[in-house]
């Protein structure tokens, strides 16, 4: 019908908009990656009378795009803040759409947790792997099932790849932040073996 093949083709520019948002914060573009959101937001608010209208319009794509609006604006208010963003700010969600952008924030934590790791930050990479442990036992108790229960596995994996990627990281830094410093120099050949 006309309502549905609307709110798909809209839902589409909410999802597009929202990913290119993603994009833009892991290149550190705020500006642009803010106003994506407000454009994904606006074609949200667009559709929400239409979904109000009938219930069984806001599953699918509808829900699909909002889960990416909530991963996007999540990632944007765990790079500014570091902390989880409350589902009270984003008035156009749901808790279902809610849960699956923080599920899904996980993949997103852990592409910039790698970002991180190149230039030997570990504090950054820390608050990485500690928001994704939070939301693993936070989203593990509520003991979801359907697509939600797909996504909390991925978290798993997530978890897991960041776990790694900050033993390396501490392997590789001595365990300080950085990297070697002037007061921690790099032996010698000659102090090899030395006691």
């Amino acid at each position: 019908d006309a309502t549905r093949d609307a709110i798909i083709k809209r839902s589409r520019d909410v999802t597009k908009a929202a990913k290119n948002a993603i994009y833009a914060l892991h290149r550190s573009d705020h500006a642009k990656a803010e106003q994506l959101l407000a454009e994904a937001e606006k074609a949200a608010q667009e559709l929400l009378p239409l979904v109000a209208a009938d219930r069984t319009l806001r599953f699918g794509s509808f829900a699909g795009g909002l889960e990416e609006y909530a991963e996007a604006r999540a990632f944007q208010y765990f790079l500014k803040t570091g902390g989880i963003m409350p589902l009270a700010e984003m008035p156009v969600l749901e808790l279902p759409e809610y849960l699956g952008g923080l599920a899904d924030l996980t993949g997103e934590l852990g592409r910039y947790a790698v970002a991180k790791a190149t230039v030997r930050d570990v504090e950054a990479v820390e608050r990485c792997h500690a928001i994704m442990d939070a939301l693993s036992g936070e989203l593990l108790m509520l003991r979801l099932g359907g697509d939600l229960y797909k996504k909390t596995n991925s978290i798993g994996w997530n978890l897991k790849k960041a776990e790694t990627l900050l033993y390396d990281l501490m392997l590789a830094t001595g365990g300080r932040q950085g990297g070697r410093t002037e007061d921690a120099p790099m032996p010698s050949k000659g102090d090899e073996g030395e006691a």
